[in-house]
């Protein structure tokens, strides 16, 4: 119909993905053709240590190795290519990844024999054969695949090397929708155009992907990397992060929320100075990234969210808690403590083990006192 009305060739491709839509939520698709990833390295198991990394951090293994050792002839070597190449065919394509020396220059006689398209990345190390794997497993194109790992630098892993503007992101936003990157490319530019955020905290980033499970795979992948504070996606999905459909972004419905969490987020942010300048004794980065994370671990384990609004308090409250305590500053009294401790005791525990073990860090023990303060916190009517 779409052929007919516009008078444009549409490929069968494009007929595939749009049936996507339509597909119930349990059915998966069999992607049987992505690119093949051949890691070829000198030594005795260079290539296989970090295909076996790349396999135990996705948890698939997709990526072959083909260790080559010094004594071995390059034709062997080859060879070793030529069989794995014929007995894994694939129309997606083949990406060499190898360190150095006569395997450079596989790829074209693959190419020539096999009618298949193969690029060579040379210099490879354990980082490139993560993320491309990763990609390939996704279902990216080989084309794709080859631009992105070619990119990677090891010199960006290394924790300090690049402060402000070049340092990464902490949070990101993703947009996200079938192969192909269409709307997810038009949805990161509108966000982009309607929400106002630091690029220094936030990073929206546009991905693809070939079906649900795929694309909750490589949204968990991504965020246990860096938080993902949203996910607006062109498919829906069920995750413990918050989406939205293009429509709800379109229609600006879903902007004001998205915009309330950065703002949220850079507050959070921006409260790491805000504390070095308050607190007396406890003068360290990241603590406010450290009392957050202690705060949604005492969230998930009461099953009780504090309010957004109130949340750069209650992480004041911990940490100008926890410094009293280290400088020795007498505790202010929780009228009524033993009757609400005997009447909460289920909330008690959990609030208590979690405050001990983090008082504990800075060689300090919490008081019930202090315990029942921070419970009060988790009372939805308080």
């Amino acid at each position: 119909m779409i052929r007919i009305s516009t008078g444009l060739e549409i490929l069968e491709d494009e007929a595939a993905f749009l049936a996507l839509f339509w597909l119930p939520a349990d059915v998966t698709i069999n992607t049987k053709d992505r690119v093949r990833i051949v890691v070829i390295a000198h030594g005795g198991s260079t290539a296989s240590s970090m295909v076996d990394v790349a396999t135990k951090l996705l948890g698939e293994s997709w990526a072959y190795p083909i260790d080559a050792a010094i004594e071995v002839s390059p034709q062997v070597i080859f060879d070793r290519l030529r069989k794995h190449v014929s007995e894994n065919p694939t129309t997606e394509g083949y990406l060499l990844m190898v360190d150095m020396g006569s395997p450079t220059n596989f790829g074209h006689e693959v190419e020539e024999e096999f009618g298949v398209r193969v690029k060579t990345l040379p210099l490879v190390s354990t980082l490139h054969v993560l993320d491309a794997t990763r990609k390939a497993i996704s279902g990216v194109s080989l084309d794709e695949i080859y631009r992105d790992t070619i990119a990677v630098t090891p010199q960006s892993m290394i924790p300090g090397l690049y402060q402000n503007e070049e340092q990464s992101a902490r949070y990101v936003i993703l947009t996200a929708c079938l192969t192909g990157e269409g709307s997810s490319q038009v949805m990161k530019s509108f966000l982009k155009s309607n929400l106002q955020y630091n690029k220094n905290i936030f990073e929206i980033m546009a991905i693809n992907a070939i079906d649900r499970d795929s694309l909750i795979s490589k949204v968990m992948r991504i965020n246990a990397e860096r938080p993902v504070v949203s996910l607006v996606s062109s498919i829906p999905v069920e995750m413990d992060i918050k989406s939205y459909s293009l429509t709800e972004v379109l229609s600006l419905s879903a902007i004001k929320e998205i915009q309330a969490e950065i703002d949220l987020k850079t507050l959070i942010v921006n409260m790491d100075q805000v504390l070095k300048d308050v607190l007396v004794s406890i003068k360290e980065d990241g603590l406010n990234y450290k009392v957050n994370d202690l705060i949604k671990g005492m969230e998930r384990d009461l099953g009780s969210i504090i309010p957004s609004d109130m949340l750069p308090g209650v992480i004041i409250h911990i940490a100008c808690m926890v410094d009293r305590l280290v400088s020795g500053e007498p505790v202010t009294p929780f009228e009524g403590k033993d009757e609400y401790i005997s009447e909460n005791w289920e909330r008690y525990d959990i609030v208590e083990k979690a405050l001990s073990g983090f008082a504990g860090k800075y060689g300090v023990k919490v008081s019930n006192d202090e315990i029942c303060f921070v419970m009060k916190f988790f009372e939805k009517d308080e």
